[in-house]
């Protein structure tokens, strides 16, 4: 999976990174969630990835969990991030759902 991933990143952006970055790693988030936010629902185009307008957020925060894996790591637009603060996505989310 890395390597063709690193290579369809270094056909997109034409750049050269290591596996183990930020960049590389927002790829591939990116790739898993077929280039959609998971907080907002809205396709993330692919040439905002790599800048400030999208975080790699914890999905259940770091500091609450402990859980540094991928699987707790989603790619989102910065503006959900920071909605969503230090809370699970159902404490953001869930009462907003439920009524």
């Amino acid at each position: 999976f890395n390597s063709d991933t690193m290579k369809d990143f270094q056909e997109q952006f034409k750049s050269e990174v290591s596996y183990g970055s930020d960049q590389f790693l927002a790829y591939k988030l990116w790739k898993r969630q077929s280039g959609v936010c998971l907080y907002s629902g809205e396709a993330i185009p692919p040439e905002i990835i790599l800048g400030n307008e999208t975080q790699i957020d914890h999905i259940l925060p770091f500091s609450r969990f402990l859980d540094d894996s991928q699987n707790n790591k989603a790619l989102v637009f910065t503006e959900q991030n920071q909605r969503k603060g230090n809370r699970t996505p159902y404490e953001w989310l869930g009462s907003a759902l439920i009524n």
